[in-house]
């Protein structure tokens, strides 16, 4: 990796805080003053390959390690972005030296008592480093491989203070749960298995610490992991070095990624935020493993001296609503339940408990047991109306998540070009070329937005594949899908089918195979329709009644044959692209793609609509691909188009209906012919003035039609 100093702003340039680097691991010691430290030329000049900016004078640093996996960002990372961008916008970022990670900086008002460097391990992979520079001596290796467009310093003064509460936070709760490395532990390593296999979750433990199975969690090692440590704490009194020295007992724990220093601390200090801070103890019964301790379990479904938010008095003293959603959510927290609105798929997503992957239904149904034994009697109504309240404080929208990151991570060169230079354009349309890609960047700007819609976006057409079968028309879908389950391909839809609707709306791009079929006249109006609506009548799943909810999809066409337009001019919502082959796609990484068009779409802010000109030229460029209807047939195969000039004459419907035998009932589909083959050949003349009747310029009949 070579040092890219044009990248660097000048907002840093300025600092005299460089020092030069010789190696990947130069040593701090010999500049350990800001007198020592330089101009940025002057470091430059004596680095070897890059210059380190030291962190002091309200300069900080987000330092984003190892957060992708097989090219796609961890979810941990996407939540933490999504959090600075709204706090401080778009900042300077770059690559660090490694290529594994991210540097970002930003400038604040940094007390000087603020820790000088805090860890955030982050779900799903990777760890946030903060590094304030309060320390006095820390610097980052400067790079200038800038990551997205921003080349300027944002004030992260709202980040760093959120940064620092959030681990003030987590600095509390492990207090308040623990002096854990303080409280005795009553079991041994040994006898803790013995304990937890009698307990309630002693199947789910046995499948986990003895089988080491893992399809529970959709063969997810790390999510496996998680659920097996979420056991340990209670009885392991929070102590992390027992808790390590049960879970390498494990079958789980024999795996090599758990040998990782950092991924076992990570794992490990999860389940201890996680914990509520109870601890078994002797009370519970004693150790020996001849004993039944079933009846000495606590059942992990009861909550102890629960602290309801919301109260009534009665005759009898106070006691929690079992109505209001308070004390619901109230009841999810301490039981570590989440439940949330997935905006894609338009379903409530449940964790913990052995929730996972239940249906509403069936995970309300184990909600409300818990609710009964917690002395909530509430109704099976009021409870989906609760998780629905619940649900919806806590949606999220994976895609827009996804985006999000992209947007960081974009590299600024044209990955839309180079996408697009995988279709082959069927050489007859080679000259459209150019127009093609364009109505292609148009298309992945409206599915970005499409994506962010809260009502008042839509989608203005739809890509449409035009080519042989089996040359990857499909293909392409999935190569901009980042997750093949956002999307769905050979789609047959009927807009007046309500199944149909609920099934498309639910993906992010949805592929119509051979649309042709479902341009079918009876449904090409709604079709056309529906593709630019911007909401749909849709119940979710926890409401009793249908609401307009906005449209986050977007859609593909593709179709093997030509003819399959009914009319060029009513059908500018029909982007149609051409294509002879589609190249394999080694080896690609979406997010790149997606990061460069959610900057054209919402900082350079480029209209994903076309203009007047642009939708007069897809109708041409489209007249390839309308059927032609019977008049028009019998138009080009009867008249003389070779005729010279001199022999072309100006005729009603009436008289050239007449002459090729189509008269009777239809002279106007004689007048819509003819207007048709007009937009294909200028020789055709359709005059304005309409005294004698509309009158068109065309050729003679043929002396000898059908050659006889």
């Amino acid at each position: 990796m070579n040092f890219i100093k044009e990248n660097i702003p000048q907002e840093l340039r300025q600092r005299l805080q460089w020092i030069p680097v010789a190696g990947k691991k130069p040593l701090l010691k010999d500049w350990p003053t800001p007198a020592q430290q330089m101009p940025f030329e002057a470091a430059v000049a004596k680095s070897q390959p890059f210059p380190g900016l030291v962190l002091h004078n309200n300069l900080f640093c987000l330092d984003c390690d190892k957060v992708l996996k097989d090219g796609r960002p961890s979810t941990g990372f996407v939540e933490i972005m999504k959090q600075v961008k709204e706090k401080a916008g778009s900042t300077y970022t770059e690559k660090s030296q490694s290529c594994k990670g991210l540097h970002m900086f930003f400038t604040a008002n940094i007390p000087t008592d603020s820790p000088d460097t805090l860890k955030f391990p982050l779900e799903g992979g990777g760890v946030l480093e903060l590094y304030t520079g309060t320390g006095k001596g820390r610097f980052i290796a400067v790079t200038g491989h800038k990551v997205g467009k921003a080349d300027t310093v944002a004030d992260g003064q709202a980040v760093l203070d959120f940064l620092i509460k959030k681990a003030a936070r987590k600095k509390q709760k492990n207090e308040n749960v623990g002096g854990a490395d303080e409280r005795p532990c009553y079991l041994s390593v040994d006898e803790i298995p013995v304990i937890i296999r009698k307990s309630a979750s002693g199947e789910l433990f046995k499948r986990l610490y003895d089988d080491g199975e893992i399809s529970d969690y959709n063969n997810d090692h790390s999510a496996a992991d998680i659920a097996l440590m979420n056991l340990l704490p209670f009885y392991c009194a929070g102590r992390a070095e027992i808790m390590e020295q049960v879970f390498s007992n494990s079958a789980l724990g024999q795996r090599e990624k758990w040998q990782r220093d950092d991924y076992r601390n990570r794992t490990i200090q999860k389940a201890l935020s996680d914990w509520n801070g109870e601890c078994y103890t002797p009370e519970y019964g004693k150790t020996s493993p001849d004993e039944d301790f079933n009846d000495l379990d606590k059942d992990p479904d009861i909550i102890s001296r629960p602290a309801w938010p919301v109260m009534e008095k009665t005759d009898k003293g106070s006691r929690p609503i079992k109505q209001v959603y308070e004390n619901t959510d109230y009841l999810l927290k301490v039981l570590s339940i989440t439940c949330r609105y997935n905006m894609l798929t338009k379903e409530v997503e449940f964790t913990g408990h052995e929730l996972e992957g239940l249906s509403l239904e069936a995970a309300a149904t184990v909600v409300r047991g818990i609710m009964y034994k917690n002395g909530l009697k509430v109704s099976r109504a009021d409870l989906l109306d609760n998780i629905g309240t619940i649900a919806e404080k806590n949606r999220y929208s994976p895609v827009r998540d996804y985006l999000n990151a992209c947007q960081v991570l974009w590299d600024g060169q044209d990955h839309i070009k180079a996408f697009f230079q995988h279709l082959h354009i069927d050489p007859a349309f080679k000259e459209n070329t150019d127009f093609y890609e364009m109505l292609f960047r148009r298309w992945l700007i409206g599915a970005a937005r499409i994506a962010f819609n809260d009502g008042n976006e839509a989608m203005q057409g739809l890509i449409v594949l035009q080519g042989s079968q089996g040359i990857g028309k499909t293909r392409l879908l999935y190569n901009l899908l980042p997750n093949p389950a956002w999307g769905a391909d050979g789609i047959s839809l009927d807009p007046g089918i309500k199944d149909d609707v609920l099934k498309v709306t639910r993906l992010f791009i949805v592929e119509l195979g051979e649309i042709a079929d479902t341009l079918r006249k009876e449904k090409v109006d709604r079709l056309k329709a529906f593709v630019t609506q911007r909401a749909d009548d849709l119940r979710r799943p926890y409401r009793r009644t249908v609401e307009q909810i906005p449209r986050t999809t977007a859609f593909i066409g593709t179709v093997n044959g030509s003819g399959f337009l009914k009319d060029s001019t009513g059908e500018r919502r029909f982007w149609v692209i051409p294509v002879e082959a589609i190249d394999e796609f080694a080896n690609y990484d979406p997010s790149q793609l997606w990061g460069q068009v959610m900057y054209l779409a919402f900082e350079k802010k480029e209209r994903h609509w076309l203009t007047a000109e642009e939708i007069e030229q897809l109708n041409t460029v489209n007249e390839a691909f309308k059927k032609v209807t019977d008049e028009e047939q019998a138009l080009l195969d009867l008249l003389d188009w070779n005729a010279p000039a001199d022999k072309w004459t100006a005729r009603t419907p009436t008289e050239i209906s007449y002459e090729i035998g189509l008269h009777g009932g239809r002279l106007r589909m004689i007048g819509r012919a003819v207007n048709n083959i007009a937009r294909r050949d200028d020789r055709v003349k359709i005059p304005t003035n309409h005294v004698d009747g509309r009158k068109y310029t065309l050729p003679p009949i043929m002396d000898d039609p059908i050659g006889e």
